[in-house]
């Protein structure tokens, strides 16, 4: 009995831990959607946005790495490029997000 004590114990964990990895994605998500909205055109809006994006990519977040390719993509705070921004892409597919994979496709 001890052992089925401490295998519940552990997947109750590891499910704690699945449902925080959700909340952080969310809440990173939402927080780039507002900055990348406040993006109206201004290079100071884009610098802050490029900011935040960095630091949330050394966190993991696939969104991230998405939203400062679309900066690269679009030369928003940074020097257009197509290729660096399909690199950002190919980091998020790496990490399992399909949002980056049809990015990817639209590039090629």
């Amino acid at each position: 009995q001890p052992n089925d004590t401490a295998t519940r114990t552990h997947k109750r964990a590891l499910e704690l831990n699945k449902v925080k990895a959700i909340i952080r994605k969310i809440a990173a998500c939402t927080d780039l959607d507002a900055l990348h909205a406040k993006g109206d055109g201004r290079s100071q809006d884009f610098r802050t946005a490029l900011e935040c994006y960095l630091k949330t990519v050394q966190k993991g977040q696939a969104q991230a790495l998405i939203s400062v390719g679309e900066l690269f993509l679009h030369g928003q705070a940074v020097q257009q490029s197509p290729i660096i921004a399909m690199g950002w892409y190919l980091k998020a597919a790496y990490l399992g997000d399909n949002n980056a994979r049809y990015k990817i496709d639209q590039l090629r």
